[in-house]
């Protein structure tokens, strides 16, 4: 149902915030508390007691980025005047006005400016990849990190519904339709296969067998 409204999952949407924060602290550059102490807590994780237990989200992101490298100096020359004012033509890079934005940004609600700012970034830079950055700055170390969202994913997930969508969809599929909501909660049941048919009901171990009770084939939404 996420994947259908275009929103990310729970689990990836609080990994992204916990891999923003551990990159954001190993961008900054010299000794660092919190990283060590990050250091001390995965450590403490490898006792017996965390043997059967889910370890905390913070300590399992810092040992799955921990060897990643993230660019850190003293002085980032990107965002040094020299190098904005004399060596960059941001003609094309920075869009001062959006000609489907033409209100106050506080007329808008949150959805629709979204919206309205995807579909702009789409039309005229279809072949755009998305990812996050940061920068952060602690007394004279300054440094910046960075995080893509689409890396780390489950690919044992959702197989079914990949078959049908197989890329991420920019838009709600629905978009524009004149659909009630009856229609709607049925078809996002049906292209993610969560219908009471013998399939799902087995995978939820509320049927012995996946296969139909006439035809002995796989009873999925195929079928």
């Amino acid at each position: 149902m996420e994947a259908e409204l275009l929103i990310e999952p729970l689990h990836i949407r609080r990994y992204y915030l916990a891999a923003k924060y551990v990159l954001k602290l190993k961008s900054l550059k010299g000794n660092n508390y919190i990283i060590n102490s990050l250091n001390d807590l995965y450590r403490l994780c490898q006792n017996c007691y965390w043997r059967r237990k889910s370890k905390p989200l913070l300590i399992v992101t810092h040992e799955n980025i921990k060897t990643t490298p993230v660019y850190c100096s003293q002085r980032m020359e990107m965002f040094s005047l020299d190098t904005w004012v004399s060596s960059v033509d941001l003609t094309d890079v920075i869009r001062i006005n959006v000609a489907c934005v033409d209100k106050a940004k506080d007329s808008y609600d949150v959805g629709t400016l979204k919206n309205l700012c995807e579909k702009f970034v789409f039309r005229n830079y279809g072949t755009f990849y998305k990812i996050y950055t940061d920068a952060s700055k602690q007394k004279e170390n300054v440094g910046v990190a960075w995080f893509d969202p689409q890396s780390g994913n489950n690919v044992s997930k959702g197989i079914w519904y990949k078959t049908i969508q197989p890329t991420l969809l920019r838009f709600a599929w629905f978009e524009g339709f004149q659909i009630g909501r009856p229609e709607l909660v049925t078809a996002f049941r049906l292209r993610s296969g969560h219908v009471p048919l013998n399939s799902f009901l087995h995978l939820i171990k509320l049927k012995v067998s996946p296969y139909c009770d006439v035809c002995k084939i796989v009873d999925d939404v195929y079928h």
